[in-house]
């Protein structure tokens, strides 16, 4: 279920409870004084809340007056019908979506956290063919958020979305790249002594094996079904589910395999040993286009799924948060409910 709080100025009560009594057949719904407007709160399902909250917008809710909050209901009793009902196209409203989705987008300090321990346990795993160790550095990479905004942003024609996704991406890809030579030049230092594991000498086989040709061709059917995964997950705010996701996408391992290989391939060219120098540059140049066409195919794939659940642009006028401050006063008044 979803709660919706709608706070609105005096003059405004009436043509909104009409239009929700009317036209979208809301009952029970509670009114409260808050001086110097009133609160509206009603209950509908998921199936419901896109709907409505469009409608809201039509008549200027959210746009020109009042401010619309949708609250998630964990469970309600008396147990409706209609809550306990799944449809085949339920999913979050657009601006729920958004707020899940841009969040995961921006450079914070958790994000590069996560991103810089991700590429040293992918680096170690890597290094010592270690499946387990790579594992553990799929779920920690935060690589998907960006790529979730780009796809979304598409969808509903934020502009600001799509170039957040693609600045936040590349720069992740980049330092993983950059992790990856900075690990290989201090671990592959390690492969000549003599108590280096022989089953760990370079090309371990996890990191030749990203490095096939019939790898990168399942790759891109497990990025295309990674891609839908994702999109399921944020339409429907299961982000349990991303966890599964994450491991299927492999995003990091390949990236910080490419900037291994790489650097390791100059250090056998400085001993004279061309083949080697060829192997591993093959095996860096395969990581890294293993890469690019997962980030592509879980991009198209995701957003045909967005088209698909019916994702829609948010209305052009709407606002967000941030741009509050730089509303002119009488705009300001009017979001707020300050009556002159």
């Amino acid at each position: 279920m979803r709660q919706f709080q709608i706070t609105i100025p005096e003059e405004k009560v009436g043509q909104v409870m009409e239009f929700l009594e009317e036209k979208a057949q809301i009952r029970n719904i509670a009114k409260i004084h808050t001086a110097p407007g009133f609160m509206l709160i009603f209950r509908v399902s998921p199936a419901r809340s896109s709907k409505i909250l469009a409608d809201l917008e039509s008549i200027g809710v959210g746009v020109h007056f009042g401010i619309i909050d949708v609250l998630p209901v964990e469970a309600s009793k008396p147990m409706t019908e209609e809550a306990a009902t799944i449809t085949p196209t339920e999913r979050l409203s657009v601006e729920e979506i958004y707020s899940k989705i841009a969040a995961g987008t921006r450079l914070s300090f958790d994000f590069l956290a996560l991103l810089l321990v991700s590429c040293i346990i992918a680096a170690i795993g890597l290094a010592t063919n270690s499946s387990i160790i790579i594992v553990a550095s799929m779920l920690l990479a935060p690589l998907m958020g960006p790529i979730l905004g780009l796809s979304f942003g598409v969808i509903i024609k934020d502009r600001r979305l799509i170039e957040t996704g693609i600045k936040n991406e590349a720069f992740g890809l980049a330092i993983a790249i950059l992790m990856g030579v900075i690990m290989g030049a201090i671990l592959m230092f390690l492969t000549f002594l003599p108590s280096w594991p022989p089953e760990w000498a370079w090309p371990t086989p996890e990191m030749a094996s990203r490095a096939i040709l019939w790898v990168l061709i399942l790759g891109m059917a497990v990025a295309a079904a990674s891609g839908a995964g994702v999109a399921l997950a944020a339409t429907r705010g299961d982000l349990s589910s991303l966890v599964g996701v994450a491991i299927a996408a492999s995003l990091m391992p390949p990236a910080v395999n490419a900037g291994m290989n790489f650097v390791f391939a100059f250090l056998m060219l400085g001993m004279g040993n061309s083949t080697a120098y060829n192997l591993h540059m093959v095996i860096s140049g395969l990581s890294f286009l293993l890469v690019i066409l997962n980030i592509l195919f879980i991009n198209i794939v995701a957003m045909f799924v967005f088209k698909l659940k019916q994702v829609a642009p948010i209305k052009s006028k709407s606002i967000f948060w941030h741009d509050i401050p730089n509303l002119d006063k009488k705009r300001r008044e009017e979001l707020w409910h300050r009556r002159r």
